[in-house]
């Protein structure tokens, strides 16, 4: 994994750089002291997350994300760390893995490093499997985790983490963006709210739960997904089309 780290205060930054040297799984590591420094080591050359500073001169951290996640480093990761918590909301635009009020407490970092290393490696691994039209594949714990698509009910999204709900009604749990997740699946898979992602080939019926969404029940399961009315009709028609 490639790492940017940038903060404009030379005591963080050199706090920062001692505490990911330690990690076994960073290839290498650029350093910078400004947003704008951030932008241009983003755009020549390849970084897979950034840790950085919001209130910084010229170029604030959040403004510079959203430049290199714009026109470079789409899929870059990122972590926020700030005196200021008021930045937070803004920060939500990108989705960050983190975001951390200084002082920087240590486990919290490496924590947030572990599970943004996980998320980079579960989209790496999915474009690079030739398998991944029958088989998911995810990264936890640095270790590779692999399951049928035909074991799989849905995905849920609980916080940062995904839950993976098996057709036994167990479940596993690791970490990715769900949007992240959708853009991977399979066409049999079907976003049916802002926290469920189904699988339309174990759906068994669909009844009314509230003025605005719909109870999704699974053959062989007493677990329940929802559907958003809004979307009933594009899930009929893909649900049609998954049967044959």
């Amino acid at each position: 994994m490639i790492l940017l780290v940038c903060d404009d205060n030379k005591k963080e930054l050199e706090k920062i750089k001692n505490i990911v040297n330690e990690i076994n799984y960073i290839d290498h590591i650029y350093a910078c002291k400004n947003g704008q420094e951030m932008i241009d080591i983003a755009k020549n050359n390849p970084v897979d997350l950034i840790i950085t500073d919001i209130d910084m001169p010229s170029v604030n951290g959040i403004d510079a994300v959203g430049k290199i996640k714009e026109n470079y480093r789409q899929n870059v990761r990122v972590i926020f760390m700030t005196g200021f918590p008021e930045y937070s909301i803004k920060s939500h635009d990108y989705r960050p893995v983190d975001f951390i009020v200084k002082p920087i407490d240590t486990n919290r970092l490496l924590e947030s490093i572990s599970i943004a290393y996980d998320m980079i490696e579960s989209y790496r691994l999915s474009n690079q499997a030739r398998v991944c039209d029958t088989i998911f594949i995810y990264k936890f714990r640095k270790s590779t985790h692999m399951i049928d698509y035909d074991n799989i009910l849905f995905f849920e999204k609980n916080g940062r983490n995904i839950n993976i709900i098996l057709d036994d009604d167990s479940s596993l749990s690791y970490y990715e963006d769900f949007t992240k997740l959708q853009e991977r699946l399979p066409l049999l898979f079907f976003k049916s709210s802002s926290k469920h992602i189904i699988n339309l080939k174990k759906v068994y019926k669909i009844s009314p739960l509230s003025r605005t969404t719909m109870n999704i029940s699974f053959k062989n399961s007493n677990l329940k997904a929802v559907l958003n009315k809004s979307v009933e009709g594009d899930f009929l028609y893909r649900y049609h089309r998954a049967k044959y």
